[in-house]
């Protein structure tokens, strides 16, 4: 019986590695269908990826995050070893666990209020330790596909009531950007990328979500997004 019982657990991860195989190449294939050949050289380093992704603590990553995303996620957990002692771990992780419980002890605050624009700032001043902007585009994952949809330990009250807040604290800063355009004294370029750099790192994908939303924005002036328009050559 134990050695069927071997022979089931072999067949078991033999078939999560072709459903891992399987998630790669339509990721692929979803990014390239409109070119006429694939880079065979990333997809095999991306099945690689998939394969060193089993010794991973968070399974959760495994299942949610594309190919690209799992693999920009296993460099952050590696440079985590490298950046951090285990105290200096622990002593992160219980400043997060403050800042959750503050979060309960105050949810009936508004989250768009000045209170939730201040408590957005500290989370983000929380997180940018952990992430740096190198990773940036890891903390947009990790939130979006991990902590949002109950990977974690933040319960989803809170977690919904942090997402308001978070989305206030960036709009302020985006339009107290958006609304220096008509100001010399201001490089507003400068202060433009380098929030896009915080909020997604490299994504394009993301920063030109951005812009896209800024031309309906009621909130943004004319100036602004024609300054965006010329900003992104669009």
């Amino acid at each position: 019986m134990d050695h069927i019982e071997s022979q089931v657990k072999i067949l078991d991860e033999k078939a999560q590695d072709l459903l891992n195989a399987s998630k790669v190449m339509k990721s692929i294939l979803a990014d390239h269908k409109n070119r006429k050949s694939i880079p065979w050289k990333k997809t095999i380093e991306l099945i690689e990826v998939y394969k060193m992704s089993k010794q991973l603590e968070n399974k959760w990553a495994t299942d949610n995050l594309s190919p690209e995303e799992l693999k920009d996620y296993m460099g952050w957990e590696e440079s985590l070893k490298e950046r951090f002692s285990d105290s200096e771990k622990q002593d992160i992780n219980q400043n997060w666990q403050s800042f959750v419980k503050e979060l309960q002890e105050n949810i009936q605050q508004d989250p768009t209020s000045d209170y939730g624009i201040a408590m957005g700032r500290k989370c983000m001043d929380t997180l940018d330790i952990l992430y740096q902007p190198k990773h940036a585009s890891v903390k947009l994952s990790v939130w979006e596909k991990g902590i949002k949809k109950g990977h974690g330990d933040i319960p989803q009250e809170v977690v919904q009531w942090l997402d308001k807040a978070l989305d206030t604290y960036w709009r302020k800063r985006l339009y107290d950007i958006l609304g220096s355009v008509d100001q010399a004294d201001r490089d507003t370029a400068t202060e433009w990328d380098g929030i896009m750099t915080e909020m997604f790192g490299d994504s394009k994908e993301h920063r030109l979500g951005v812009v896209e939303e800024a031309m309906t924005d009621k909130n943004i002036t004319e100036a602004a997004r024609k300054w965006l328009k010329s900003h992104y050559k669009l």
